[in-house]
């Protein structure tokens, strides 16, 4: 299948350029399906499988035991993300978003022997992963309306479903980035503290990154965008970005933090794509490619960090048996290089930390 590019398109359009072959077939309803990588998709797989790999490495040396459903639910919710990264059609788009959702889901519920607190969190992860579904699913009705086709190529034709497919869009993908102002319901805390350390980095680095894949790719189709899509994502970016870095900046908890870092490092993304968008409206043609670059940059770095910060918080809970920042001071530094690079190496990406009155001064 071809992905052609757009010439209304934005600027993550200018990734979704040229001819790009890969598997294709008759889809059910009549629209050609397949699999295929272009410059925009690219991006995200090359994100999505540093992380793969740093994680399953783990997996093998640092997992307590061997756990069937974890080891299944965490190869399904990989396999999600490469479907949904490579697909050429929103059809298989949504089918990858779905099984994502749902094998994450079974990450967390299999986490610490079920209980009620992991029941909580993962019921509170599916409940936001299916409202996150249904706002897709609305963005990519009015596209399906206005171009008749599933595919990534057709475009809508009435600037009036454009915004519909936009707002929807927006609010979909925004659920499963954790983004304001969903981040007041601290459901990707809520998750991230419950769920394995490895399935914590797929959640963190991946599958919120997903949401950035399905915004970016959603606006690679849409028609040149008005000034206020760009002035909206970048206000929603800045208050995330804002109020993720000072939730972590005073959090205690080895996984809340890289957890808020998470929704700041989202909001950053946003920031950036929003100025492209406000660049673009206003022809500035240059300004918007260096936003989208700086967009693409963050992602990149984000989820190399957070896969690096969680993956060394189970490394350090294995250690000292706790995940408080206050009493894991030095954790993992005695004969243990990994978890000691990995720390390091990952806290570049936080914001400063508040130490606790009662904390020591000295590692």
């Amino acid at each position: 299948p071809r992905r052609p590019g757009c010439t209304r398109s934005p600027p993550s359009g200018t990734l979704a350029t040229g001819p790009v072959h890969g598997l294709a077939w008759s889809g059910p309803l009549g629209d050609p399906e397949g699999l295929a990588l272009d410059g925009l998709s690219a991006v995200f797989a090359l994100a999505a499988s540093l992380v793969w790999i740093a994680t399953s490495v783990y997996s093998l040396a640092y997992d307590r035991g061997p756990s069937p459903l974890l080891a299944g639910t965490f190869a399904l919710t990989l396999a999600a993300i490469a479907l949904l990264v490579a697909s050429t059609s929103f059809l298989l788009f949504v089918i990858g978003w779905e099984v994502m959702t749902l094998a994450s889901y079974g990450m967390i519920l299999e986490a610490h022997g079920r209980a009620d607190r992991v029941y909580h969190a993962a019921f509170v992860f599916l409940a936001f992963g299916e409202g996150s579904t249904l706002l897709v699913i609305v963005a990519i009705a009015a596209l399906r309306v206005g171009s008749g086709s599933f595919l990534f190529d057709a475009l809508p034709v009435g600037s009036a479903l454009a915004s519909v497919a936009f707002l929807a869009g927006l609010v979909g993908f925004g659920l499963k980035m954790g983004v304001a102002p969903f981040h007041m319901s601290e459901w990707l805390p809520i998750a991230h503290s419950s769920a394995p350390s490895n399935a914590s980095a797929i959640l963190s680095a991946t599958l919120t990154l997903a949401g950035a894949y399905g915004l970016f790719r959603l606006l690679s189709l849409l028609p040149g965008p008005p000034v206020w899509w760009g002035a909206v994502v970048l206000g929603i970016g800045a208050v995330s970005a804002l109020l993720g870095a000072l939730f972590a900046a005073v959090s205690e908890h080895a996984k809340g933090l890289p957890a808020y870092s998470t929704i700041e490092n989202n909001g950053l993304i946003l920031v950036a794509l929003g100025v492209a968008l406000v660049a673009e409206a206003d022809g500035l043609t240059y300004l918007a490619g260096f936003a989208l670059f700086a967009a693409l940059y963050q992602a990149l770095v984000h989820a190399v960090a957070k896969s690096g910060l969680f993956l060394t918080a189970g490394i350090v809970e294995r250690g000292a048996g706790t995940l408080d920042l206050n009493a894991v001071q030095g954790a993992g530094t005695d004969g243990d290089g990994a978890g000691s690079v990995g720390a390091i190496l990952s806290a570049l990406s936080l914001a400063p930390r508040r130490r606790s009155p009662g904390s020591s001064a000295s590692g």
